[in-house]
């Protein structure tokens, strides 16, 4: 953890939330089993030792390569537009002069000499956090990082992570919202897809990248992905989830209890409020796969069913899992695992950014389970849905669903309702 906040050039402000965001971020990887080595207010080379001292220490002969390391580096960062027309990002240490001073660069870091830190790193696994304006640079121009397939393939391949708070051109503000929602991704609440008790490096970079742009209105958004490199950019780091150990795997969603609530197509047609006119945005014919009932199955044989298509969700394959929930829910119409199916089925939709589909599972999902164990989570989902579709009245019919119907719901979704209907201005 470095941290820079001190400056003692009048041309950069003082960064008084700093120190904040270093104990925040330190207490959440100390949480998950890190032992944290911080320093305050360096200069470049101060930085650069301090690094290297790390890299020797933990990433180097053999009892380095197995460590996962995260460098956690926050403060002032500048982009100098090169006479050539490229952009390169500097971190700016706290003796830094002004940045029209001709030895600005030669007394900051660059972007690039972080990156050519990190292949010189001989360990698995390597997460960069850069919390500071135009940390972008080391990353401009990648594609967006997908979801990684399964977990066990992932940790054993090499990769250096960035997660930065920001684009290559955009400041980024001193009130810690980048740390505060780095901290909620790494004690669970970036764990997507299956939910299987772990977070990935990309899940996790998803995770603040969505929440961040959001909740700055558009403002700062930050950038993720693995280092250009085809060794390093196999693997994932992987962090427990909602406060699990590492030896939590495969966390099955539990069985909602049978609510006894008919599946019919008029259901699907009406809206989450009740009403029988749908909202265009979610509005479609039922989906065949939701059907009348194909033959009885033995409930062995719907468990197994099932099981197929939550491992297909546990290893990445979205749209193999999109088509195997909707197999299940055809041919499973009152199963009492149906909704978490349908459930499953939006989460597949809507982590592939196909969210009108999605919106379209949630609802319909909520419709025909509203008193199941997952019509809470279903309602959320829906909004963030169709506020990705900038359908913001709908959404917030959404959320003042949730709050009106589910006040016993989990903190952590009454938290997140909350969060959505301040966003949103939902009256």
């Amino acid at each position: 953890m470095i941290g820079l906040s001190n400056y003692r050039h009048r041309s950069w402000a003082r960064l008084g939330g700093v120190p904040r965001d270093i104990g925040l971020v330190s207490d959440a990887l100390k949480r998950q089993g890190f032992t944290v080595e911080s320093a305050t207010d360096l200069n470049r080379e101060q930085i650069l030792q301090r690094i290297d001292s790390f890299i020797e220490a933990h990433a180097r002969g053999a009892g380095g390569r197995k460590n996962r390391l995260v460098v956690y580096i926050a403060g002032h960062g500048h982009l100098v537009e090169k006479q050539y027309g490229d952009k390169l990002g500097y971190l700016v240490p706290v003796d830094a002069p002004a940045p029209g001073d001709g030895s600005f660069e030669s007394r900051s870091v660059s972007v690039d000499e972080i990156n050519m830190r990190a292949q010189r790193m001989d360990n698995l696994h390597t997460l960069f956090i850069l919390d500071s304006c135009f940390s972008g640079s080391i990353i401009s121009g990648q594609s967006r990082a997908s979801l990684p397939p399964a977990v066990e393939v992932k940790m054993g391949r090499p990769v250096r992570y960035f997660i930065t708070a920001g684009e290559d051109e955009a400041t980024v503000p001193d009130n810690g919202l980048f740390a505060r929602i780095l901290v909620e991704g790494l004690d669970g609440d970036a764990d997507a897809g299956a939910r299987d008790g772990f977070v990935t490096g990309s899940e996790l970079g998803n995770y603040v990248q969505e929440r961040v742009t959001t909740l700055s209105k558009g403002t700062q958004r930050p950038q993720f992905g693995p280092l250009v490199n085809e060794r390093l950019s196999k693997g994932d780091i992987i962090f427990s989830g909602a406060g699990t150990t590492a030896a939590a795997r495969a966390v099955k969603p539990p069985a909602p209890q049978d609510d006894g609530f008919a599946l019919t197509e008029g259901q699907l047609q009406s809206r989450i409020n009740g009403e029988e006119t749908p909202s265009p945005l979610y509005s479609r014919n039922p989906p065949a796969a939701v059907g009348t009932a194909g033959p009885q199955k033995t409930e062995s044989a719907s468990q197994e069913q099932y099981d197929d298509a939550f491992n297909k969700l546990r290893r990445g394959e979205y749209q193999q899992a999109t088509e195997a929930f909707a197999i299940f829910i055809k041919q499973n119409p009152t199963h009492p695992l149906t909704a978490n199916a349908q459930y499953w089925m939006g989460e597949s939709l809507y982590v592939r950014a196909q969210y009108r589909d999605a919106a379209v599972a949630f609802a319909e999902g909520y419709e025909l389970f509203p008193k199941s164990q997952r019509a809470p989570d279903m309602l959320l989902k829906l909004s963030l849905s169709l506020s990705a579709l900038q359908g913001f009245s709908e959404a917030c019919e959404a959320i003042n669903t949730l709050q009106n119907r589910h006040r016993n719901a989990s903190p952590i979704i009454l938290r997140r309702a909350d969060e959505e209907r301040q966003k949103l201005n939902c009256s």
